[in-house]
């Protein structure tokens, strides 16, 4: 995002040659330094991940215009995912970047003597992650993920169960400290 250089789009360049006004991205989409416009989305969206279900076209179609709205990119932070439209983990790093008191996030395994405590099942990871923010020292909110390498319906779980609960507690964390306000989850 070009925010932080005064330019309210995105930037993207090509490390070759800083002339280049935009990339192909693997698939033939084209990448623009502009921001897509929220009637752009749902022809960029359906193009990345598919056309929606005539039935999910208005409130999957509603939810895309308004995130897109708020900035999130149709391509690089929004995907379809059990035929719903819901942010990318980058997507959600991405919108708490945007708030100007976020410092960082440490993620943590449960310890084994706390899994009861959690709720959680023998074959459960359980993540905490605490989310920093400036000025202060004790963690401003916290974030719990789980996950199960034989029962979770998520394939990344079946290989990295850790990485999966630990994605999920930081966009729980993520989303306490700036809620979207549109249901993504």
């Amino acid at each position: 995002w070009g925010g932080g250089f005064g330019v309210d789009s995105w930037i993207v360049r090509c490390s070759r040659d800083q002339k280049h006004e935009g990339m192909e991205r693997t698939g033939g989409f084209k990448v623009s330094i502009e921001k897509y416009e929220p009637g752009q989305a749902l022809q960029v969206f359906e193009k990345r991940w598919g056309a929606l279900a005539p039935n999910q076209k208005d409130a999957e179609g509603a939810k895309l215009f308004d995130l897109v709205g708020l900035g999130f990119d149709p391509i690089l932070h929004l995907q379809l995912y059990q035929g719903r439209v819901t942010t990318t983990i980058d997507g959600l790093y991405w919108w708490a970047s945007g708030d100007k008191r976020f410092e960082r996030m440490v993620s943590e395994p449960i310890a084994p003597a706390l899994k009861d405590a959690y709720g959680l099942g023998p074959d459960d990871i359980g993540v905490i992650t605490k989310l920093y923010v400036k000025g202060l020292a004790e963690p401003y909110c916290t974030g719990f993920g789980k996950a199960n390498m034989k029962t979770d319906r998520n394939p990344v779980s079946k290989d990295h169960p850790y990485r999966m609960g630990e994605k999920r507690a930081e966009a729980q964390a993520i989303r306490k400290l700036r809620p979207i306000g549109v249901q993504v989850y």
